[in-house]
């Protein structure tokens, strides 16, 4: 925190969203490579990017956009960015709990095939 910098690398399923607190953009931090452990000599990007108090990030797993309702459309990253973007300033655990009632909503009861899992966390 004392440069105000965040060194990442990607080594998962859906990149990171980081969304900037005074800024209706949303960033992918996707630099990295495949899942880890697919591939054992697989090199992975390290990247850099600035924060700053009061931005937020967003990691989740495929079950949250994957996520299908009886109509077989998935949930999608568009949903999940908007879910974000209108609750923003609310706590953490608010903005992961209306993540999860969103997709129990679109789902509308279907069977889901995948875990669904997001952690939510913003800069002090």
């Amino acid at each position: 925190m004392e440069t105000s910098r965040l060194n990442y690398c990607c080594a998962g399923h859906n990149p990171p969203l980081l969304l900037r607190k005074d800024s209706d953009d949303i960033t992918l931090l996707e630099s990295g490579g495949c899942p880890i452990g697919l591939f054992p000599e697989v090199e992975y990007e390290e990247s850099s990017v600035r924060v700053d108090p009061g931005d937020l990030f967003a990691v989740y797993t495929d079950g949250i956009t994957d996520a299908l309702n009886t109509e077989d459309e998935d949930f999608g990253e568009a949903r999940l960015r908007q879910v974000l973007s209108r609750n923003r300033n609310r706590p953490s655990e608010d903005i992961l709990d209306r993540i999860l009632a969103s997709v129990r909503d679109f789902s509308l009861g279907a069977e889901q095939f995948d875990d669904q899992t997001a952690v939510i966390g913003r800069v002090r």
